[in-house]
């Protein structure tokens, strides 16, 4: 099946998009457009907040992501 030929794929794409967007680049743009629809992010690569008080690297309505969550290039 082409993605094309199914308009929920597409949907879907575009949410992971951009959020995945807003990782690489620091691009909130389309993010901001579609945060009141997204519920629950978590950054899996933020070790260092891992079992802090507040769950600061769980982002939603309430904490959204932000271009600071821009990761930068792994170095290995």
């Amino acid at each position: 099946m082409e993605q094309t030929d199914e308009p929920l794929l597409n949907i879907t794409d575009y949410f992971c998009w951009s959020i995945q967007n807003v990782f690489e680049r620091g691009n909130v743009r389309f993010y901001n457009y579609l945060k009141e629809e997204i519920s629950t992010v978590i950054d899996l690569y933020d070790f260092e907040s891992y079992g802090k008080e507040g769950w600061p690297n769980y982002y939603g309505k309430q904490n959204p992501l932000t271009p600071k969550n821009k990761i930068s290039p792994l170095s290995h």
